[in-house]
């Protein structure tokens, strides 16, 4: 079985019948439960979940990242590990930072540098410092999967954070099923079909044997529940 998706959500290959009306279905659903259970203030940070169950087949998806057209995660807390002149940029867009002399105060301390790693969803980190980091901090970022994307002092540091807060990260391991956001409720809905719908296709994309590969697809928001739209 095969279906073919114009401008606003395409479906490359077979095993795509009816995702797109799926998610339109589930949309309509997901605005009432929003709506009904935390209202729309974007305090409540909502934010929806294309979640991958089960695959046949599909052993490893090894990290790979998509940037989507539109932001998913606005409330992304992000800090940048910085230099001198990064420091400077950092305040001048209120993003938080810390400096060599703020790393060396951890000591290298296991509970302390896993407290840091907590606190924020990302990291950004001066391309002069970018070395320096496993010496100063030890494995502990990595090990929590956020181990600091490097920006040089020509890029503008307001879009690199954009950047990051578009990115996300499909990651399978021996778990058969993965999560990613794909929006917020200031999404419109053709928004939130756009980056659905390229993240579903990227995610085909790595897999083997493609749609075969996949068992199930569903949208979930934040205090809602889970939709299946595949």
């Amino acid at each position: 079985m095969r279906n073919d998706v114009g401008q606003r959500g395409e479906i490359r290959g077979g095993g795509g019948v009816g995702v797109v009306e799926g998610l339109s279905g589930v949309l309509e659903i997901w605005w009432v439960e929003v709506k009904e259970s935390i209202g729309w203030s974007w305090r409540m940070g909502t934010s929806v979940r294309a979640m991958a169950g089960k695959y046949a087949g599909a052993n490893q998806i090894l990290p790979t990242s998509l940037r989507l057209p539109h932001l998913p995660r606005p409330r992304m807390s992000i800090c940048i590990l910085a230099d001198a002149l990064d420091i400077d940029r950092a305040k001048l867009i209120e993003l938080e930072y810390m400096s060599v002399d703020d790393l060396k105060k951890l000591n290298k301390n296991k509970k302390l540098v896993k407290k840091l790693a907590k606190k924020y969803d990302s990291f950004l980190a001066s391309d002069a410092l970018i070395k320096q980091i496993p010496r100063l901090l030890g494995p502990g970022l990595s090990k929590a999967g956020k181990f600091p994307t490097p920006i040089s002092h020509a890029e503008d540091l307001g879009n690199k954070v954009a950047e990051v807060k578009s990115t996300i990260k499909f990651q399978l391991k021996k778990v058969l099923c993965l999560g990613v956001a794909i929006g917020h409720v200031e999404l419109t809905e053709d928004q939130l079909v756009a980056n659905t719908m390229l993240a579903i296709n990227f995610l085909v994309s790595l897999l083997k044997k493609n749609w075969q590969n996949i068992k199930s697809l569903n949208l979930k928001s934040s205090m809602g529940k889970a939709h299946r739209i595949f």
